[in-house]
Protein backbone atom coordinates (compact mmCIF):
# COMPACT_ATOMS: atom_id res chain seq x y z
CA UNK A 1 0.00 0.00 0.00
CA UNK A 2 1.41 3.35 -1.01
CA UNK A 3 2.66 5.50 1.85
CA UNK A 4 1.11 8.91 2.19
CA UNK A 5 3.84 11.51 2.32
CA UNK A 6 2.08 14.25 4.26
CA UNK A 7 2.90 14.82 7.89
CA UNK A 8 0.65 15.30 10.89
CA UNK A 9 1.22 18.07 13.37
CA UNK A 10 0.44 16.87 16.89
CA UNK A 11 0.28 19.40 19.73
CA UNK A 12 1.83 18.13 22.96
CA UNK A 13 1.38 21.26 25.02
CA UNK A 14 0.13 24.83 24.89
CA UNK A 15 3.28 26.11 23.16
CA UNK A 16 5.15 23.08 21.81
CA UNK A 17 4.47 21.02 18.69
CA UNK A 18 6.24 18.06 17.11
CA UNK A 19 6.01 16.63 13.62
CA UNK A 20 5.66 12.93 12.91
CA UNK A 21 5.11 10.98 9.67
CA UNK A 22 1.57 9.78 9.01
CA UNK A 23 0.84 6.38 10.56
CA UNK A 24 3.71 6.59 13.06
CA UNK A 25 1.90 7.84 16.15
CA UNK A 26 3.45 5.63 18.81
CA UNK A 27 2.17 4.89 22.31
CA UNK A 28 4.18 7.70 23.87
CA UNK A 29 2.48 10.27 21.64
CA UNK A 30 -0.96 8.72 22.25
CA UNK A 31 -0.29 8.85 25.97
CA UNK A 32 0.43 12.57 25.64
CA UNK A 33 -3.16 13.31 24.53
CA UNK A 34 -4.65 13.39 28.07
CA UNK A 35 -1.78 15.62 29.19
CA UNK A 36 -2.41 17.90 26.21
CA UNK A 37 -6.10 18.17 27.04
CA UNK A 38 -5.28 18.86 30.68
CA UNK A 39 -2.87 21.64 29.63
CA UNK A 40 -5.56 23.23 27.47
CA UNK A 41 -8.08 23.10 30.34
CA UNK A 42 -5.56 24.75 32.68
CA UNK A 43 -4.91 27.48 30.11
CA UNK A 44 -8.63 28.09 29.54
CA UNK A 45 -9.32 28.38 33.26
CA UNK A 46 -6.38 30.75 33.71
CA UNK A 47 -7.63 32.93 30.86
CA UNK A 48 -11.17 32.96 32.28
CA UNK A 49 -9.80 34.11 35.64
CA UNK A 50 -8.01 37.06 34.09
CA UNK A 51 -4.52 35.74 33.33
CA UNK A 52 -3.51 38.01 30.44
CA UNK A 53 -0.57 35.82 29.47
CA UNK A 54 -2.74 32.70 29.27
CA UNK A 55 -5.33 34.58 27.21
CA UNK A 56 -2.68 35.82 24.78
CA UNK A 57 -1.24 32.32 24.43
CA UNK A 58 -4.69 30.85 23.88
CA UNK A 59 -5.59 33.38 21.19
CA UNK A 60 -2.35 32.68 19.32
CA UNK A 61 -2.61 28.88 19.49
CA UNK A 62 -3.19 27.48 15.96
CA UNK A 63 -5.63 24.84 17.20
CA UNK A 64 -7.89 27.35 18.99
CA UNK A 65 -10.51 28.72 16.57
CA UNK A 66 -8.31 27.30 13.76
CA UNK A 67 -5.74 30.00 14.49
CA UNK A 68 -8.26 32.81 13.93
CA UNK A 69 -9.44 33.24 17.52
CA UNK A 70 -8.62 36.92 17.90
CA UNK A 71 -10.24 37.86 14.59
CA UNK A 72 -13.31 35.68 15.23
CA UNK A 73 -13.86 37.01 18.74
CA UNK A 74 -13.51 40.59 17.55
CA UNK A 75 -16.39 39.89 15.17
CA UNK A 76 -18.56 38.33 17.87
CA UNK A 77 -17.53 40.61 20.74
CA UNK A 78 -17.45 44.14 19.45
CA UNK A 79 -16.99 45.77 22.84
CA UNK A 80 -14.23 45.88 25.40
CA UNK A 81 -14.93 44.24 28.80
CA UNK A 82 -15.96 47.57 30.33
CA UNK A 83 -18.20 48.39 27.36
CA UNK A 84 -19.76 44.93 27.51
CA UNK A 85 -20.47 45.39 31.22
CA UNK A 86 -22.10 48.77 30.61
CA UNK A 87 -24.22 47.42 27.74
CA UNK A 88 -25.50 44.68 30.03
CA UNK A 89 -26.27 47.10 32.88
CA UNK A 90 -28.08 49.48 30.51
CA UNK A 91 -30.18 46.67 29.04
CA UNK A 92 -31.04 45.35 32.51
CA UNK A 93 -32.07 48.77 33.79
CA UNK A 94 -34.23 49.32 30.70
CA UNK A 95 -35.93 45.94 31.19
CA UNK A 96 -36.59 46.65 34.86
CA UNK A 97 -38.09 50.02 34.03
CA UNK A 98 -40.36 48.58 31.32
CA UNK A 99 -41.50 45.61 33.45
CA UNK A 100 -41.45 47.10 36.93
CA UNK A 101 -45.04 46.16 37.85
CA UNK A 102 -44.69 42.60 36.59
CA UNK A 103 -41.35 42.13 38.35
CA UNK A 104 -42.85 43.38 41.62
CA UNK A 105 -45.75 40.97 41.21
CA UNK A 106 -43.46 38.05 40.41
CA UNK A 107 -41.18 38.99 43.30
CA UNK A 108 -44.09 38.96 45.73
CA UNK A 109 -45.21 35.57 44.36
CA UNK A 110 -41.72 34.11 44.77
CA UNK A 111 -41.50 35.39 48.34
CA UNK A 112 -44.85 33.75 49.15
CA UNK A 113 -43.73 30.48 47.59
CA UNK A 114 -40.46 30.64 49.48
CA UNK A 115 -42.29 31.05 52.79
CA UNK A 116 -44.56 28.11 51.94
CA UNK A 117 -41.53 26.00 51.02
CA UNK A 118 -39.85 26.79 54.35
CA UNK A 119 -43.00 25.75 56.19
CA UNK A 120 -43.15 22.52 54.20
CA UNK A 121 -39.55 21.65 55.08
CA UNK A 122 -40.20 22.44 58.75
CA UNK A 123 -43.21 20.11 58.83
CA UNK A 124 -42.17 17.26 56.52
CA UNK A 125 -38.39 17.19 56.82
CA UNK A 126 -35.80 17.32 54.06
CA UNK A 127 -36.34 14.30 51.77
CA UNK A 128 -40.14 14.14 51.88
CA UNK A 129 -40.49 17.90 51.58
CA UNK A 130 -38.16 17.97 48.56
CA UNK A 131 -40.22 15.30 46.76
CA UNK A 132 -43.50 17.06 47.48
CA UNK A 133 -42.05 20.42 46.51
CA UNK A 134 -40.24 19.45 43.29
CA UNK A 135 -41.30 15.93 42.28
CA UNK A 136 -37.63 14.94 42.60
CA UNK A 137 -36.24 12.36 45.03
CA UNK A 138 -32.59 13.27 45.40
CA UNK A 139 -30.02 10.54 46.10
CA UNK A 140 -26.99 11.87 47.96
CA UNK A 141 -23.69 12.31 46.11
CA UNK A 142 -20.29 12.12 47.83
CA UNK A 143 -19.06 15.25 46.02
CA UNK A 144 -22.04 17.36 47.16
CA UNK A 145 -21.86 18.26 50.84
CA UNK A 146 -25.05 20.34 50.81
CA UNK A 147 -28.19 20.86 48.76
CA UNK A 148 -29.72 24.24 47.94
CA UNK A 149 -33.27 24.48 46.58
CA UNK A 150 -34.05 27.54 44.44
CA UNK A 151 -37.42 28.65 43.09
CA UNK A 152 -37.87 30.25 39.67
CA UNK A 153 -40.95 31.91 38.21
CA UNK A 154 -40.84 30.84 34.55
CA UNK A 155 -42.70 27.51 34.50
CA UNK A 156 -42.77 24.28 36.48
CA UNK A 157 -39.58 22.84 34.97
CA UNK A 158 -36.82 21.25 37.05
CA UNK A 159 -33.13 22.02 36.59
CA UNK A 160 -30.18 20.40 38.35
CA UNK A 161 -26.81 22.14 38.60
CA UNK A 162 -23.73 22.08 40.78
CA UNK A 163 -21.41 24.75 42.12
CA UNK A 164 -18.29 23.50 43.90
CA UNK A 165 -19.62 21.17 46.61
CA UNK A 166 -23.22 22.37 46.44
CA UNK A 167 -25.99 20.63 44.52
CA UNK A 168 -28.49 23.17 43.17
CA UNK A 169 -32.08 22.07 42.56
CA UNK A 170 -33.98 24.78 40.69
CA UNK A 171 -37.72 24.36 40.21
CA UNK A 172 -40.85 26.34 39.45
CA UNK A 173 -43.53 24.01 40.76
CA UNK A 174 -46.15 25.67 43.00
CA UNK A 175 -46.14 24.42 46.57
CA UNK A 176 -49.91 24.04 46.66
CA UNK A 177 -51.62 24.08 43.24
CA UNK A 178 -55.25 25.12 43.40
CA UNK A 179 -57.97 22.47 43.27
CA UNK A 180 -58.98 23.06 39.66
CA UNK A 181 -55.41 22.95 38.42
CA UNK A 182 -54.72 19.74 40.35
CA UNK A 183 -57.69 17.99 38.75
CA UNK A 184 -56.85 19.28 35.26
CA UNK A 185 -53.24 18.11 35.57
CA UNK A 186 -54.37 14.61 36.57
CA UNK A 187 -56.79 14.54 33.65
CA UNK A 188 -54.09 15.70 31.25
CA UNK A 189 -51.75 13.01 32.53
CA UNK A 190 -54.01 10.20 31.29
CA UNK A 191 -55.49 12.09 28.37
CA UNK A 192 -53.01 10.67 25.88
CA UNK A 193 -52.38 7.07 24.83
CA UNK A 194 -48.60 7.54 24.82
CA UNK A 195 -48.64 8.82 28.40
CA UNK A 196 -50.78 5.87 29.44
CA UNK A 197 -48.19 3.50 27.95
CA UNK A 198 -45.40 5.28 29.82
CA UNK A 199 -47.39 5.27 33.05
CA UNK A 200 -48.11 1.55 32.72
CA UNK A 201 -44.44 0.82 32.09
CA UNK A 202 -43.33 2.86 35.10
CA UNK A 203 -45.99 1.14 37.24
CA UNK A 204 -44.08 -2.13 36.68
CA UNK A 205 -41.09 -0.64 38.48
CA UNK A 206 -38.65 2.30 38.33
CA UNK A 207 -37.41 2.91 34.80
CA UNK A 208 -34.52 4.85 33.32
CA UNK A 209 -35.09 6.90 30.20
CA UNK A 210 -33.47 4.26 27.99
CA UNK A 211 -35.84 1.62 29.34
CA UNK A 212 -38.84 3.75 28.41
CA UNK A 213 -37.46 4.43 24.94
CA UNK A 214 -37.02 0.71 24.32
CA UNK A 215 -40.44 -0.19 25.71
CA UNK A 216 -42.43 2.40 23.76
CA UNK A 217 -40.47 2.99 20.51
CA UNK A 218 -40.99 6.72 21.01
CA UNK A 219 -38.38 9.38 20.33
CA UNK A 220 -36.37 10.82 23.19
CA UNK A 221 -37.95 14.28 22.88
CA UNK A 222 -41.46 12.78 22.85
CA UNK A 223 -40.78 10.71 25.96
CA UNK A 224 -39.30 13.73 27.74
CA UNK A 225 -42.38 15.79 26.88
CA UNK A 226 -44.83 13.19 28.20
CA UNK A 227 -42.77 12.52 31.32
CA UNK A 228 -42.80 16.22 32.18
CA UNK A 229 -46.63 16.16 32.07
CA UNK A 230 -46.76 13.02 34.21
CA UNK A 231 -44.35 14.55 36.70
CA UNK A 232 -46.34 17.78 36.78
CA UNK A 233 -49.46 15.83 37.72
CA UNK A 234 -47.70 14.31 40.72
CA UNK A 235 -48.19 10.74 39.47
CA UNK A 236 -44.52 10.27 38.56
CA UNK A 237 -41.39 11.46 40.30
CA UNK A 238 -37.70 11.51 39.37
CA UNK A 239 -35.22 9.67 41.56
CA UNK A 240 -31.46 10.00 41.25
CA UNK A 241 -28.65 12.50 40.90
CA UNK A 242 -26.11 13.74 38.36
CA UNK A 243 -24.75 10.21 37.80
CA UNK A 244 -28.06 8.60 36.86
CA UNK A 245 -31.76 8.98 37.45
CA UNK A 246 -34.94 7.02 36.89
CA UNK A 247 -38.68 7.56 36.90
CA UNK A 248 -41.01 5.93 39.40
CA UNK A 249 -44.59 6.17 40.54
CA UNK A 250 -45.08 8.69 43.31
CA UNK A 251 -45.76 7.21 46.70
CA UNK A 252 -49.07 9.07 46.84
CA UNK A 253 -50.11 8.49 43.20
CA UNK A 254 -53.20 6.47 44.19
CA UNK A 255 -54.24 8.88 46.91
CA UNK A 256 -54.04 11.76 44.41
CA UNK A 257 -56.70 10.07 42.28
CA UNK A 258 -58.92 9.48 45.30
CA UNK A 259 -58.51 13.07 46.48
CA UNK A 260 -59.28 14.44 43.01
CA UNK A 261 -62.44 12.35 42.73
CA UNK A 262 -63.57 13.45 46.18
CA UNK A 263 -63.01 17.08 45.23
CA UNK A 264 -65.09 16.64 42.07
CA UNK A 265 -67.98 14.83 43.78
CA UNK A 266 -67.89 17.19 46.76
CA UNK A 267 -68.14 20.20 44.44
CA UNK A 268 -71.04 18.51 42.63
CA UNK A 269 -72.95 17.86 45.87
CA UNK A 270 -72.40 21.44 47.00
CA UNK A 271 -73.78 22.71 43.67
CA UNK A 272 -76.87 20.50 43.96
CA UNK A 273 -77.48 21.65 47.52
CA UNK A 274 -77.18 25.28 46.45
CA UNK A 275 -79.65 24.77 43.60
CA UNK A 276 -82.08 22.96 45.93
CA UNK A 277 -81.88 25.71 48.52
CA UNK A 278 -82.53 28.35 45.86
CA UNK A 279 -85.63 26.52 44.56
CA UNK A 280 -86.97 26.07 48.09
CA UNK A 281 -86.59 29.74 48.72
Amino acid sequence: QRQIGHRLRVAVGPLAEVETPAGELDQRQEASLPARRAAVVVMLEAAVHGDAGAAETLLSTPRYYAGSAAESLRTVLRWTPSETRQQFVDALELYVEDHRERLQRVGAELEARERAAHQLFDVRGGDDALVELTGYRYLAEPEADRVVVLIHAFDDSLCLAQHAGTRLIVHGRPVEPDTTRRILELGAAIGDEKRLRLLQEIARGPRQLGDLLDATDLTRSTVHHHLSILRRSGLVEVEGNARSYRYRLSADAESRWVAAWQLITHAGRNEQETVGTTKGT
